[in-house]
C-alpha cells in the first residue's frame, strides 16, 4: 500500500495539472500522465476481473520499458482496488 501512495503522490498532481506532459521518458519513447494512468487503469481492471485482490502475488518479467512501468502501476492499483 505504501508504494501505491508514493505512485499516486507522484502521478495525481501531474495528471490534474498537466495531463499531456510526459510522465515517463525512456530512450525515444514517452507516456504522458494521462496515457500512463489510462493504461495502468486498464491493466488494473483486467487483473481485478480475473480475480486479483489485495494479497494476491503478481510477478512480472520485463526488461526496462514503458510496459514495465505500466505493469508495476497497474498491479499496485489492482491490489489496492483504487482505479480512478
Amino acid at each position: 500500500m505504501i508504494l501505491l501512495y508514493l505512485f499516486k503522490g507522484c502521478l495525481k498532481p501531474g495528471l490534474k495539472k498537466t495531463p499531456d506532459v510526459p510522465a515517463v521518458i525512456l530512450e525515444n519513447q514517452s507516456l504522458t500522465y494521462r496515457q500512463l494512468n489510462d493504461r495502468a487503469n486498464r491493466l488494473a481492471w483486467y487483473l481485478k476481473s480475473i480475480g486479483m485482490k489485495p494479497g494476491t502475488l503478481a510477478g512480472i518479467c520485463l526488461e526496462r520499458s514503458l510496459e514495465m512501468i505500466i505493469a508495476l502501476l497497474g498491479i499496485l492499483k489492482a491490489a489496492a482496488l483504487t482505479c480512478r
